[in-house]
Protein backbone atom coordinates (compact mmCIF):
# COMPACT_ATOMS: atom_id res chain seq x y z
CA UNK A 1 0.00 0.00 0.00
CA UNK A 2 0.95 3.32 -0.78
CA UNK A 3 2.35 5.16 2.32
CA UNK A 4 0.15 8.66 1.18
CA UNK A 5 -2.76 7.30 0.46
CA UNK A 6 -2.95 6.00 4.75
CA UNK A 7 -4.71 7.27 7.23
CA UNK A 8 -4.92 7.97 10.71
CA UNK A 9 -0.72 7.98 10.79
CA UNK A 10 2.00 10.15 12.49
CA UNK A 11 4.50 11.57 9.46
CA UNK A 12 7.92 13.38 9.23
CA UNK A 13 8.38 15.89 6.52
CA UNK A 14 11.91 16.41 6.14
CA UNK A 15 13.35 18.89 3.57
CA UNK A 16 15.96 18.00 1.13
CA UNK A 17 17.54 21.62 0.91
CA UNK A 18 17.90 21.50 4.12
CA UNK A 19 17.74 20.16 7.94
CA UNK A 20 14.30 21.39 8.76
CA UNK A 21 11.94 18.58 9.95
CA UNK A 22 8.58 18.43 10.97
CA UNK A 23 6.39 15.84 13.01
CA UNK A 24 2.80 15.81 12.39
CA UNK A 25 -0.47 13.70 12.25
CA UNK A 26 -3.50 13.22 9.90
CA UNK A 27 -6.94 11.74 10.18
CA UNK A 28 -7.22 11.74 6.60
CA UNK A 29 -4.85 10.18 3.93
CA UNK A 30 -1.64 11.68 3.70
CA UNK A 31 -1.92 12.68 0.47
CA UNK A 32 -4.89 15.31 1.21
CA UNK A 33 -2.61 16.64 3.75
CA UNK A 34 0.32 16.80 1.57
CA UNK A 35 -2.15 18.79 -0.82
CA UNK A 36 -2.56 21.31 2.01
CA UNK A 37 1.18 22.24 2.94
CA UNK A 38 1.35 24.92 0.59
CA UNK A 39 -0.70 26.89 2.62
CA UNK A 40 1.19 26.52 6.25
CA UNK A 41 4.93 26.22 7.35
CA UNK A 42 6.11 24.04 5.29
CA UNK A 43 4.76 26.02 2.22
CA UNK A 44 6.60 29.30 3.99
CA UNK A 45 9.94 27.00 4.50
CA UNK A 46 9.99 25.93 0.76
CA UNK A 47 9.17 29.37 -0.29
CA UNK A 48 12.23 30.34 1.36
CA UNK A 49 14.62 28.23 0.47
CA UNK A 50 13.10 26.93 -2.65
CA UNK A 51 11.54 30.06 -3.94
CA UNK A 52 8.10 28.01 -4.59
CA UNK A 53 5.51 26.87 -2.13
CA UNK A 54 3.91 24.81 -4.73
CA UNK A 55 7.30 22.26 -4.51
CA UNK A 56 6.49 19.55 -2.04
CA UNK A 57 7.28 16.12 -3.07
CA UNK A 58 5.49 13.10 -1.43
CA UNK A 59 9.01 11.77 -0.77
CA UNK A 60 9.87 14.44 1.19
CA UNK A 61 7.16 12.42 3.70
CA UNK A 62 7.62 9.18 5.96
CA UNK A 63 5.15 7.65 7.62
CA UNK A 64 6.23 6.83 11.47
CA UNK A 65 3.73 5.26 12.73
CA UNK A 66 -0.06 4.25 11.75
CA UNK A 67 -2.48 4.93 14.44
CA UNK A 68 -5.82 3.50 15.96
CA UNK A 69 -7.35 6.86 16.57
CA UNK A 70 -6.80 10.45 17.41
CA UNK A 71 -5.71 9.99 21.00
CA UNK A 72 -3.17 7.45 19.43
CA UNK A 73 -1.89 9.86 17.24
CA UNK A 74 -1.15 12.41 19.20
CA UNK A 75 0.51 10.61 21.93
CA UNK A 76 2.69 9.46 19.22
CA UNK A 77 3.18 13.01 17.50
CA UNK A 78 3.89 14.00 20.89
CA UNK A 79 7.01 11.31 21.10
CA UNK A 80 8.22 11.54 17.67
CA UNK A 81 8.35 15.84 18.40
CA UNK A 82 10.52 15.31 21.84
CA UNK A 83 12.59 12.39 19.76
CA UNK A 84 12.88 14.55 16.96
CA UNK A 85 14.02 18.13 18.99
CA UNK A 86 17.68 18.46 19.89
CA UNK A 87 19.07 17.75 23.36
CA UNK A 88 19.94 21.38 25.15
Amino acid sequence: MSLVIQHCVVYKFACDLSDADYVGYTAPQLHHRIAKYKYSVIGKHLLEVRGDKNLVNEDQFRVLKKCHGKFDSLVYEMLFIKELRPRE
